[in-house]
């Protein structure tokens, strides 16, 4: 019931946008110019949605990286909400939903993220939201996928026509393991 402050509601929004395009280059992802233009438009739009001052919303990757650096050194050290945030998120994978070896499923990508976790935050950070660390073979395995998606496989028509068929089902995947069998009613509007 209390209202979010400008700064906490604007290093949320940093995530979905230049960090989030910082870690899907680190793991191999080919962003063009006009996509990273498109994530930043598209999270300025929803910021403003969510009501963050215009003064913390900006055009390009550029902008946010220095904005994000300023924020960085300016923060206070991380608060008792963040562990337990962290920790929250990595055992929701023990809820996911699987057509087929759920057990194992739900172990492999709980696994998984901690392995990114690990290599991308790193062993401080590990320890600060009380999160076990894992060797780096998600990252490798990652990297080593979208290479071949995305410069190898991409770069031939039937490549690109596949990737964006995989593409559309991803979402339904998602939504699958996240809800099951039920419908999600995201941002549904009875109406």
């Amino acid at each position: 019931g209390v209202p979010l402050n400008q700064s906490d509601q604007a290093p949320t929004l940093r995530l979905f946008s230049g960090v989030l395009l910082l870690g899907s280059r680190a793991l191999n992802d080919k962003i063009t110019r006009d996509e990273s233009r498109a994530v930043m438009h598209l999270w300025k739009y929803i910021g403003w949605l969510m009501g963050v001052d215009d003064a913390w919303l900006v055009d390009t990757e550029k902008e946010q990286h220095r904005l994000n650096y300023h924020v960085l050194m300016a923060q206070a050290g991380i608060s008792e909400a963040g562990p337990r945030l962290a920790q929250s998120i990595v055992e929701a994978q023990n809820d996911l939903h699987f057509d087929r070896f759920a057990r194992l499923g739900r172990w492999m990508t709980r696994e998984r993220l901690l392995s990114m976790l690990t290599t991308l935050l790193g062993p401080r950070s590990m320890r600060e939201l009380g999160l076990p660390m894992r060797p780096p073979w998600a990252v490798a395995y990652v990297i080593l996928l979208n290479g071949l998606r995305y410069r190898l496989l991409g770069r031939t028509a039937w490549g690109e026509r596949y990737l964006r068929r995989w593409g559309d089902q991803v979402p339904k995947r998602v939504m699958y393991r996240h809800f099951g069998p039920d419908r999600p009613e995201i941002g549904r509007l009875d109406v």
